[in-house]
């Protein structure tokens, strides 16, 4: 074999390992999702073409109702059934060799959920005292310091420890620099999840003879929203649909405790076109007013124990995003102080997610009291349940700035595993 046919085949050689690689990879990367719920068959389609076959590795996943490793597909279509949720494999071979898809099926827990739409309350301690301002201090000696900013604090940086002592809120963070008053410290902060410990020594301020770092922390967060629904089993609920963030710093703020609590609504802000309206309420102060504790805060609500038998709705089917279809729906949601109610929207668009979002699906409020009354979508309405044909399918998270009959929602799937979740 001269050069040039040795050339040859090797460059087809290389080219054929290319290609191979090339497929191995769109088949890591072209994974379909699908989504069902547990205890229930499902028939999914997963187009294929004739001499398939499917692999499954998963005992708890039945593929047309047996539990083996190799199947023969007939048509297009297989039924898929698991009595637990979780995430399962399934890999399509061509003559039973070839590799040709991946699926994914999650399954998501098949349960009924009590719809809310009630205005509540919410009151919550933060863990650790969140920085969220600088303060220049002038020291007994006239000089304008300040230490924080100095020693590499930044805002939203969240104060945890002072010299090995746990602190939880702004208080106890001023008595413990009193104490240790002129010394160095060190002082443990929270920055996006990981822990730095910071060198920092307080200084006398002439003012009042008190010493201090510089900065204004806060320790806790006050509002009004919408519970969007409970669970009666687990007695858990989710509230907002999206999380509480510090007003100042923007971070997601970390609850230590908090609750959930009635509320009386005293006005509306109507919604204007550049002007977001807003529920204004009053959170009430009676022990017997809490309706629950919150435990948890992150994108896509409030979650916690459920400690007060809630008056709501029916227990209602939840349906998830493949079975959303565009066009008329109900949200529930609370607008006087007769309770929820519901009010007709219009689901515009969904859109095919495979990881949690907070907008989920493009809502219009089509209902005429609902504008007459709020304009449409208005600050405190978040959290509120939205329905479609009996199932619960999401909650409303967010109004358009531009135009306050739009907004999104949130899937229901998305909410489902906190929601679900056994609290530590």
């Amino acid at each position: 074999m001269n050069a040039v046919k040795k050339k040859r085949v090797l460059l087809g050689f290389l080219s054929l390992i290319l290609i191979i690689s090339a497929y191995i990879l769109y088949l890591n990367f072209s994974t379909k999702e699908i989504t069902v719920l547990s205890s229930q068959t499902t028939s999914v389609s997963l187009n294929l073409p004739k001499n398939c076959s499917i692999q499954n590795e998963n005992e708890d996943l039945k593929v047309n109702g047996k539990s083996e490793k190799n199947y023969n597909v007939d048509n297009d279509k297989i039924d898929v059934y698991s009595s637990s949720a979780g995430k399962y494999k399934l890999k399509a071979k061509l003559f039973g060799i070839v590799p040709i898809n991946n699926y994914n099926i999650n399954v998501y827990p098949n349960v009924k959920l009590h719809p809310s739409g009630k205005l509540v309350g919410v009151s919550m301690n933060t863990k650790g005292a969140i920085a969220v301002q600088f303060q220049s201090i002038i020291d007994v000696n006239d000089n304008e310091v300040c230490p924080a900013k100095d020693a590499g604090i930044k805002m939203g940086d969240i104060i945890v420890k002072i010299n090995d002592k746990k602190v939880y809120n702004a208080k106890e963070v001023i008595s413990e620099l009193n104490k240790l008053s002129h010394k160095e410290l060190s002082m443990v902060i929270k920055r996006e999840n990981t822990e730095e410990t910071i060198k920092i020594t307080p200084v006398k301020a002439k003012k009042d003879n008190k010493y201090k770092i510089g900065v204004w922390v806060r320790d806790s967060v006050a509002g009004i929203g919408t519970l969007t629904c409970y669970n009666e089993d687990k007695s858990r609920f989710v509230a907002l649909g999206h999380s509480i963030n510090d007003v100042d710093t923007g971070i997601i703020m970390p609850v230590k405790n908090g609750n959930v609590i009635e509320s009386e609504l005293i006005s509306i802000v109507k919604g204007k076109r550049n002007a977001p309206g807003e529920l204004r309420g009053v959170l009430k102060a009676d022990k017997k007013d809490i309706i629950g504790s919150i435990h948890l805060n992150n994108d896509y609500g409030l979650y916690g124990d459920v400690t007060k038998k809630v008056a709501t709705s029916n227990a209602l089917d939840i349906a998830l995003q493949d079975k959303i279809k565009e066009g008329k729906a109900q949200i529930l949601t609370t607008i006087d102080n007769n309770g929820p109610r519901l009010f007709d929207i219009k689901i515009k668009k969904t859109y095919k997610q495979t990881k949690k979002n907070t907008k989920s699906m493009l809502i219009e409020v089509t209902d005429k009291e609902l504008l007459s009354k709020t304009g449409g979508i208005v600050q405190g309405m978040s959290g509120s349940p939205i329905i479609q044909d009996g199932k619960l399918i999401g909650a409303v998270t967010h109004v358009f700035i531009s135009d306050p009959t739009k907004g999104y929602g949130i899937y229901i799937e998305w909410l489902l595993e906190d929601l679900l979740a056994k609290q530590n």
